[in-house]
């Protein structure tokens, strides 16, 4: 059975169309909306057909809630493009409605792809670095989209002038909490590509808001539609590739071992933009209320920041006096128990134990194995 899945050159070829007709829209003015309109709907379409497609090949629910999303978002565009034409009521709910669920959909779609497990102190550690990203995010939504939305009265687009804001808010923390917990490995994956169509999409998305609060038509802005039309090329051309490379039928994706390197900063970046506009709240120092919501998410970043210090240290204290395979204590781990149990006047006891026949199987099976009956002696150990 042959199976015919996307060419190479067609993410490129499709890029180069959009770039064509963002091209033509900034150059004429008159048509921009239309051809904006356009492009989101065509781009939003193939989305739903390629996360389909790649869905049948590999990870299925993160694909497969991808293309609601992208159909939801299709008839968000629809429905907004009546609305402008009739002004019904109820096409503007009908978009509004689409659009929350969309970001709902693209959420549960970054939260379904395979990350490591963690236990223990690990899972404390996520949960304070994705608490410091949630407040940081907070900090730039709050500062650009919601004071200015709360603060001229969202009055009766109460549900897309706040509910917006907050989806790409939960769209960022998706994306992030991904990333924290090693759903990333490499830069070239699918999924990488699906990863940064999203954050894109919710950053546009926050910037459409903002112009929105000011007064200005946001859709005007060449900026915000060349953005969003890109974020969702990006995001097509992720599901284009996931189709491309297919996997076969039934088997599933393996979940990372550990985290990029680069995911640790993501905690430090949200302090990093929390800082830089708290100048801004300071400036306006007569919005109580900005300001207000500025410091209060900035302390809630310094705390999470200082319990993910703490487990920090526990960590560091425990890898010097434990032996990074075993768990048990290590030389100086038997020196820091003795010299406890000297000042707290104990009596000491030592237990020596000999492996009888290790090394044969440590020769024959290797090392690897070796390692594994060492782990497993060693949580007999313990729990005796």
């Amino acid at each position: 059975m042959v199976t015919t899945r996307t060419s190479a050159p067609a993410p490129i070829v499709l890029s180069l169309l959009v770039a064509v007709a963002q091209g033509v829209a900034l150059v004429v003015p008159d048509v921009r909306s239309t051809i904006f309109g356009l492009l989101l709907l065509t781009l939003d379409a193939l989305g739903v057909v390629y996360s389909l497609r790649a869905a049948r090949h590999r990870a299925r629910s993160t694909w497969r809630l991808a293309a609601a999303g992208r159909a939801l978002s299709l008839l968000t565009t629809l429905a907004f493009g009546v609305h402008a034409v009739n002004g019904a009521v109820a096409f503007w709910w009908a978009g509004v409605l689409s659009g929350l669920g969309m970001f709902g959909c693209l959420a549960a779609s970054v939260l379904s792809i395979p990350v490591r497990r963690m236990e223990g102190r690990q899972r404390w550690a996520f949960a304070a670095e994705t608490h410091a990203v949630f407040n940081g995010a907070f900090m730039v939504i709050w500062y650009f989209a919601l004071h200015p939305t709360l603060h001229r009265g969202p009055a009766g687009t109460w549900a897309m002038a706040i509910g917006y804001p907050l989806g790409n808010l939960l769209l960022v923390v998706a994306v992030c909490a991904v990333l924290l917990r090693g759903g990333v490995t490499r830069l070239g994956d699918p999924v990488t590509t699906l990863l940064g169509g999203v954050l894109l999409y919710a950053i546009t998305d926050t910037l459409y808001a903002s112009i929105g609060a000011q007064g200005e038509q946001a859709a005007k802005s060449p900026v915000v539609m060349v953005s969003l039309s890109l974020a969702s090329l990006v995001l097509t051309v992720a599901a284009m590739r996931a189709d491309a490379a297919g996997e076969p039928p039934g088997r599933r994706p393996s979940a990372p071992v550990q985290s990029p390197s680069w995911s640790a900063y993501l905690p430090f970046a949200s302090v990093a933009a929390g800082n830089a506009l708290l100048p801004g709240g300071t400036t306006r120092g007569e919005e109580f209320t900005l300001w207000g919501g500025l410091v209060l998410a900035q302390s809630a970043i310094i705390g999470a920041l200082l319990v993910r210090q703490i487990i920090s240290l526990r960590d560091s204290r425990e890898a010097a006096v434990t032996d990074a395979l075993t768990g048990l204590a290590n030389v100086a781990g038997l020196r820091a128990g003795l010299d406890r149990a000297t000042a707290r006047h104990e009596r000491v006891a030592m237990l020596v134990v000999d492996l009888d026949g290790f090394k044969p199987v440590d020769d024959r099976y290797g090392h690897d194995t070796g390692n594994t009956v060492l782990i497993e002696v060693a949580r007999t150990l313990r729990a005796s």
